[in-house]
């Protein structure tokens, strides 16, 4: 126990140290890498990287004997504390809708002995949004098709602890202006189970009934929302968690329509 809280004494004052430091571009949301550059030792930083993915902001990586998150900038750098004490350490990394992954190394005189290796997420699903036209006018429906395809040999469960699960979100010029990702308000529990390689379609509709909304482009995207691929990510009550939340946009590809 006292070996524990040495532990988490001398990571906090370290960690103190490089959130007062820290320009990386998801300043505040952990101690992530820097795309602008990073003044950390090379054996510190290490990288999480998504499949199917160009973007990887937002992956957790835990520390998990102290339960401490460290979050990866756009390219997939994080970086370690340093001074850490000598012994076995591991790392989880995980997202919503990839397989989490994890990687034990070893510390001796407060840094790692070999350079991490990179953390590799398997991607789980893949979500699809369609609409039943591109070209719509103000009192118009738009019909939404959400496709959730399970990418693995195994079964996916997508569970919530609240439902409606089906999210979807209108973004004009990257403003969300209509909807969100986030999980319905009923306490409902809710699942859903996508067999190996299956699809499964979720309709929803919207409509344009806002005359606030100017002509142009405009993006829709969907999700099966889900409390247990990654804890609190869809409540974001507080500005890291909101933050934390944004970067989901930047994973899934969107339909487009144009407003006339």
């Amino acid at each position: 126990m006292e070996i524990k809280m040495v532990r988490m004494v001398i990571l906090f004052l370290t960690i103190m140290c490089a959130i007062s430091s820290c320009s990386d571009n998801m300043a505040g949301m952990g101690i992530g890498g820097n795309d602008g550059g990073n003044s950390a030792p090379d054996i510190l930083t290490g990288q999480a990287f998504l499949e199917n993915q160009e973007e990887y902001s937002g992956v957790q990586v835990e520390l998990v004997d102290l339960a401490l998150s460290l979050v990866t900038d756009s390219k997939g750098n994080f970086v370690l504390p340093d001074n850490m004490t000598e012994g076995q350490w591991t790392i989880n990394a995980s997202y919503p809708f990839f397989k989490s992954t994890s990687e034990t190394f070893s510390v001796t005189g407060g840094l790692p002995e070999d350079k991490l290796e990179p953390l590799n997420l398997t991607q789980l699903v893949r979500f699809t949004v369609t609409c039943d036209k591109e070209n719509y006018t103000q009192g118009e429906t738009v019909n939404i098709l959400l496709i959730a395809q399970n990418l693995t040999a195994e079964k996916v469960i997508l569970a919530s602890l609240t439902s409606p699960q089906i999210a979807f979100a209108v973004l004009k010029d990257g403003i969300i202006v209509y909807g969100d990702l986030l999980p319905g308000s009923d306490s409902t529990h809710s699942q859903v189970v996508l067999e190996p390689s299956e699809s499964k379609v979720f309709e929803a509709s919207w409509m344009i009934n806002d005359a606030t909304l100017t002509s142009g482009k405009y993006e829709i995207y969907g999700v099966v929302t889900t409390s247990q691929t990654h804890p609190n990510y869809f409540n974001p009550d507080s500005e890291l968690k909101s933050k934390f939340n944004s970067t989901i946009y930047k994973k899934l590809t969107p339909s487009s329509i144009e407003i006339m």
